[in-house]
């Protein structure tokens, strides 16, 4: 996956923001996202596509709904994020719940994280995990919990990774690999 997807989707985050009159000037790194106060701001059925400078689609987000406080922070529910390489879609997560903390530019999925993918064969994949990121400005998804990657002929056990919204690079932390090997 491609830094270009997660940078669209904090850039998609930040005109949703625009949007609404919000600013988000909480401190950086801050992981607290809602307060004790109801939202400010909901969106039913928030679609929102990132684009690059030339056009192309690199990430796309969907979710049932997003809530948006005073503090900069939003919780989402029922997302699904599709990391893209022009019109193919090389990645697709979903969880239930994410989050935006004030003052970042990238989304946490929050656990189940399930999803699907492909391997640089072109092998389908299933992907399950828990905490995945999805940043915009490095325009990835990362993490640094356990996951597996399950397809046809091999079995991926990590305790993090890193790809590219683009679906040209997968990096696994720590990986356990298990492959068939034909006969």
């Amino acid at each position: 996956m491609s830094k270009r997807t997660l940078t669209g989707l904090a850039l998609l985050l930040l005109m949703v923001a625009a949007l609404l009159w919000q600013s988000g000037g909480m401190q950086d790194g801050a992981l607290e996202t809602t307060t004790s106060e109801e939202p400010r701001y909901r969106i039913e059925k928030l679609r929102a596509l990132r684009t690059d400078a030339r056009g192309q689609p690199l990430v796309r987000v969907t979710a049932d709904s997003a809530d948006y406080f005073d503090n900069g922070a939003a919780a989402l529910s029922n997302i699904e994020t599709v990391g893209l390489s022009g019109e193919a879609a090389p990645w697709t997560l979903k969880s239930p719940t994410g989050t935006v903390a004030p003052g970042e530019k990238r989304l946490l999925l929050q656990a189940p994280v399930t999803g699907t993918g492909r391997w640089s064969t072109g092998e389908p994949f299933d992907f399950s995990g828990s905490a995945v990121w999805v940043d915009d400005a490095r325009r990835e998804f990362y993490s640094n919990e356990p996951l597996t990657i399950d397809s046809a002929t091999r079995t991926a056990r990590a305790k993090g990774f890193t790809a590219g919204f683009d679906g040209k690079t997968l990096k696994l932390t720590q990986p356990e690999l298990s492959y068939e090997l034909g006969e």
